[in-house]
């Protein structure tokens, strides 16, 4: 296993389809204020950018969607980690209390040979809060991008030291080395795999023992008690020849109407559009409270702004829990429709730019059962 000692060779780049855990805040925490959690995730695109420190290489953003298919563009490279990675940092108990990666230096006392090492002084976030992996093997420190490298060049420093001495104990990953513990280790597997087989053996025979009462249905609807042998009273329904036919089936639900119908039906004077300027990721935060709206199928409405939005002069106070968005465009990104709270926060993420607002025009309509129209005047609104 070779380290990797030219720092620019340890920052990873993930590549399409990689399966990593990624830094995952709610979609109704618009500015990612909240510490995020940590959900495993696929790459879908990688952008590189300019070095931010030439010692570590370029800086990459990447476009990810969870396993709860919410996606989110543009996640800074900190915040995104091999799903191997992050699960061995799990098993080694090196993640902060949300699911974070942790760098202090007393999370790892408890990790033999091996620890994370960072650069605080360097102007790469990466470097800075996230770092590399160092193993001590022979006295000497080496450097890996990998976890699992840095923990495996550990273990085999150790096996060459003790030789059959070796514990389990003694490794971080003893499953990569079953041939050397020879028989006892097959027998513990047996063993567990044997109790597992019993108990599923177990769950089957009560299975198939079933319930000592059914609900039972009669030929035509009619219903009908009957006695079980020793007594005990049934409810349900017989057939006519007495045989038991199973429990009714409950009626289906009412299915709602859809949302697409829903805006299909409503009169023209009932939309509005707004011109909003979105402003550039360095400016920080939009400093606006979204929420899901139970009276229009969960369509986003804007609840309140900060004192500090971009949006005070733009968002008129009447739109304010009476207006619900549905659609966004712009000339660079196109056309998109929007049915909730994650749509909105993903678009809107996804279009604001680095150095540059760029302008979006908003498409709302009147909530259900609450609606309180634009001005007449106003047809339909442009801010």
């Amino acid at each position: 296993i070779a380290a990797a000692e030219d720092k620019r060779a340890l920052k990873p780049a993930y590549e399409v389809d990689s399966k990593v855990y990624a830094a995952y805040w709610h979609p109704e925490d618009f500015d990612q204020e909240a510490k995020p959690t940590w959900r495993p995730a696929v790459v879908t695109h990688r952008k590189e950018g300019e070095d931010e420190d030439e010692k570590y290489g370029a800086v990459s953003r990447y476009n990810v969607t969870y396993d709860n298919d919410d996606r989110l563009r543009g996640v800074e490279e900190r915040y995104v980690c091999s799903a191997e990675d992050h699960e061995l940092r799990l098993r080694l108990d090196v993640l902060d209390p949300n699911g974070g990666r942790s760098t202090t230096t007393a999370s790892w006392r408890k990790v033999k040979g091996v620890r994370n090492a960072t650069d605080k002084k360097s102007k790469d976030s990466w470097a800075k809060h996230v770092g590399w992996y160092v193993a001590t093997i022979d006295g000497k420190q080496h450097n890996f991008a990998s976890l699992k490298e840095a923990l495996r060049a550990y273990d085999a420093a150790t096996v060459r030291r003790k030789g059959l001495k070796t514990e389990q104990e003694d490794l971080h990953l003893p499953e990569e080395w079953e041939g050397l513990f020879g028989k006892k280790g097959n027998a513990e597997k047996e063993k567990k795999v044997s109790a597992a087989t019993k108990r599923k053996s177990l769950t089957q025979e009560k299975e198939k023992k079933g319930p000592l009462v059914k609900k039972v249905k009669r030929e035509g609807g009619a219903a009908a008690n009957e006695k079980k042998p020793g007594g005990t009273r049934l409810s349900g329904y017989l057939s006519e020849s007495g045989r038991y036919l199973g429990k009714a089936k409950a009626a289906p639900p009412v299915v709602p109407q859809s949302v697409e119908r829903w805006l299909a039906s409503l009169p023209p004077h009932l939309e509005i559009k707004l011109m909003l300027a979105l402003p550039p990721i360095k400016t920080g935060r939009m400093g606006m409270t979204l929420r899901h709206d139970d009276k229009t199928f969960g369509l986003p409405m804007i609840v309140s702004l900060a004192d500090d939005s971009p949006f005070l002069d733009t968002i008129p106070p009447f739109v304010m829990q009476n207006y619900c968005i549905v659609g966004i465009e712009d000339e660079d990104d196109g056309a998109a429709e929007v049915r909730n709270v994650k749509d909105l926060t993903r678009e809107l993420n996804a279009r604001r730019r680095e150095d540059e607002p760029t302008l979006q025009e908003v498409r709302l309509v009147g909530r259900r059962g609450v609606v309180r129209p634009a001005p007449q005047s106003a047809g339909p609104l442009y801010v």
